[in-house]
């Protein structure tokens, strides 16, 4: 074999392990690109998984702000309103008394103005729609709160306060009376028996011979 046979055949073989070694390679980095590939469209889901939890988590927390925030609001609402009860209730009146209070109101009577009805649950004891000297009526003539009609009512003045049903409902010392001037319900704790049999405690204040502001708990 002469040298340029020689090399002739060495470069052939060379030529074909190159390609072989290149093949190899190839396919090589065909498998590691499909595990690449894999590895990433996995990562991929996990972290699409993991960006939908954190979402989820978000929202459910946005959602218990927003109900935390609504409870506090009804929170706010309810302590408003039961101040607001607590603030039509005269001091002198026990609010641990287990008897059911029908109404309790803050109102003004005017001179010679609308009479109110003291058995009445409205918001007004129905001022204006009953007569000056009807039962269990209130009216105010510039000097005296005229009260119960002509039937009148009874009353009471406590000397141990405060009132409340029981005590109201305890006291022997009522006097039938049909007027009564404003003073006399300030200076002390009051009873009120009703001809209905109701008791009501009513405190008077501000008055002149134009108008008398009046604080009334009556219970059931």
């Amino acid at each position: 074999m002469n040298r340029s046979t020689y090399w002739h055949q060495f470069s052939e073989r060379s030529y074909k392990l190159v390609i072989a070694g290149m093949t190899l390679l190839a396919g090589a980095l065909g498998v590691w690109a499909g595990v690449v590939t894999a590895n990433n469209a996995q990562n991929d889901a996990e972290r699409r998984n993991l960006n939908g939890e954190v979402t989820e988590l978000t929202q459910r927390l946005e959602q218990s702000e927003r109900d935390r925030e609504a409870r506090n609001l009804r929170i706010g609402a309810l302590e408003a309103e039961l101040d607001k009860l607590r603030s039509a209730v005269p001091p002198s009146v026990d609010l641990t008394a287990d008897h059911k209070i029908r109404a309790s109101r803050n109102l003004t009577l005017a001179r010679n103005g609308d009479a109110i009805d003291l058995n009445s649950v409205s918001e007004t004891l129905n001022a204006g729609k009953v007569a000056k000297y009807s039962t269990d009526s209130l009216a105010f003539d510039g000097k005296n709160l005229l009260i119960g009609g002509f039937t009148g009512v009874s009353y009471v003045a406590l000397e141990t306060p405060p009132a409340s049903y029981a005590v109201c409902k305890s006291q022997t010392a009522y006097r039938h009376i049909t007027e009564i001037e404003p003073h006399l319900l300030s200076a002390s704790n009051t009873c009120t028996r009703l001809a209905s049999g109701r008791y009501v405690s009513i405190l008077a204040a501000n008055w002149n011979d134009g108008s008398v502001d009046l604080t009334m708990v009556i219970w059931e």
